[in-house]
């Protein structure tokens, strides 16, 4: 009879062992984010892998490696070289379409903090586009992470019924009258004539 007692408490243990599991696990999506320097490089190397989850907008930074500083620098100090940050997503008309924007070497150097901003589809949880810009706030972490949603556009209306008279003509639309088109004009001439006579009735 106690080993049976004892049988609810042990599956609540479980379960609860089961939530913390689930809890410590990887987030559902995944992407690697590369980097390419346009003249030095002709291949891309790993800049981030993040972790992300569409529906709770969770996000995690799993690696961070930016490129490290070079001697191509010119005389203020500024590197010319552009870095291309991206990904590699599989199209129709390609099965290795390179995506991403331009950044430039400098920006990934230097210490500053960057946020990287990762779009995805409106109905699919696949990244379509990549960027960073630099993170001001008060941040610990060396890169965060931004999921932006693209918005479905305005869709045509479509199968409108067509109003039309009994008879099948088309209704007819009541034109506006002049003084409805131009109620405005008439206005300022009344306050100009109004404010001009009164001046004439002062000089005399």
């Amino acid at each position: 009879m106690r080993i049976f007692a004892a049988l609810p408490s042990v599956s609540i243990f479980l379960q609860i062992g089961a939530v913390l599991c689930q809890s410590s696990g990887s987030l559902p999506s995944s992407a690697d984010i590369l980097y390419w320097p346009i003249a030095s490089s002709s291949q891309p190397s790993l800049l981030a892998k993040v972790e992300y989850d569409s529906k709770t907008l969770e996000t995690n930074v799993l690696s961070y490696t930016p490129p490290v500083a070079d001697n191509n620098d010119d005389k203020n100090g500024q590197q010319q070289d552009l870095v291309r940050v991206g990904f590699f997503v599989d199209t129709p008309a390609s099965p290795k379409q390179w995506v991403g924007s331009l950044i430039s070497r400098s920006a990934l150097t230097t210490q500053q903090r960057q946020k990287l901003h990762l779009y995805l589809g409106p109905t699919s949880e696949q990244p379509y586009h990549v960027s960073l810009s630099p993170h001001f706030n008060q941040s610990t972490d060396a890169l965060d992470v931004d999921l932006v949603f693209s918005k479905p556009g305005p869709q045509p209306e479509l199968n409108k019924p067509v109003v039309v008279n009994p008879d099948g003509t088309n209704p007819e639309v009541v034109e506006k009258t002049l003084f409805q088109k131009y109620w405005w004009v008439f206005l300022l001439v009344t306050f100009l004539a109004m404010s001009g006579g009164g001046g004439e009735g002062g000089q005399q």
